[in-house]
């Protein structure tokens, strides 16, 4: 974050203000802010891959695809964060700038290729 502090718990409110003047994306978890690694070239091939499989087999539905860097606010969690890809049945809804999805995935390009994508 930009501005120092010494704080160890933030309201989601002051997440929200803190993230808009941030130098990197950080994450919000029940009160914490953890700063996002950032990705890498192989890490941005798949999730593209995942955008462009998913926009091959739902051209015609009621599903929105987005990638990198919607925020996405998961209430039952208290946590806000970046999916890699999000897929949205209908519209979204906005809340203080965060989306609300139906089936998240993040792609951890460290891991072997058989547990890239950890859906929540």
């Amino acid at each position: 974050m930009t501005v120092a502090t010494n704080k160890s718990t933030f309201s989601f409110a002051e997440y929200l203000e803190l993230e808009e003047t941030a130098a990197y994306k950080n994450e919000y978890q029940d009160g914490e802010i953890v700063p996002m690694t950032g990705g890498t070239t192989d890490h941005n091939k798949i999730a593209g891959n995942f955008y462009f499989y998913l926009r091959l087999k739902l051209p015609q539905s009621n599903y929105k695809i987005f990638i990198g860097d919607v925020k996405l606010w998961i209430a039952q969690y208290r946590q806000a964060t970046y999916p890699d890809v999000m897929l949205i049945e209908g519209e979204p809804i906005y809340y203080a700038l965060l989306s609300f999805a139906a089936r998240i995935s993040r792609i951890y390009s460290d891991q072997p290729k058989s547990s890239l994508c950890h859906a929540v």
